[in-house]
């Protein structure tokens, strides 16, 4: 698996990969999204493995924090380490933007996603009631990048 930036050419596989990935009444993001991001250099990483992509992270930035808007993995390639890869990378890149806390949204019953952040050191510290489409709870998580 490598990991690196995405780019402009990679929009239709990335929102292929949203496609497969997430329900149509799910929050996807649309190709015109994934272009926005790029265009405007934002931090976009996808995971590669045989010439296709097998997942991406999003991480946008404010001066002092930073966010994980989007990880995704391909269902074909869940459980193989590619999410932990993509957040591994999110965090280093956070980090050496001299950000002080990395911040996330998560279903409240996607226990695997919970699982893999707080074993990077994800907290959780608040609750969306009904945030995510068919009125699911989240959870919002956060990650002291400097004490």
């Amino acid at each position: 698996m490598i990991i690196k930036r995405a780019n402009i050419t990679d929009t239709d596989e990335l929102f292929d990969l949203e496609k497969r990935s997430f329900s149509d009444d799910d929050w996807r993001l649309t190709k015109r999204v994934f272009r926005y991001h790029l265009k405007l250099d934002r931090f976009l990483i996808k995971a590669m493995e045989n010439d296709a992509i097998s997942g991406y992270a999003l991480m946008l930035t404010r001066k002092h924090s930073a966010r994980l808007y989007a990880i995704c993995v391909d269902p074909l390639h869940i459980r193989r380490g590619i999410g932990a890869a993509l957040l591994e990378e999110v965090i280093v890149r956070a980090r050496r933007l001299d950000k002080r806390r990395l911040y996330l949204e998560v279903r409240e019953k996607n226990l695997p996603a919970i699982a893999l952040y707080e074993k990077f050191g994800f907290v959780k510290f608040g609750k969306l009631k009904g945030y995510y489409p068919r009125g699911q709870d989240g959870i919002k998580m956060i990650l002291e990048l400097k004490k």
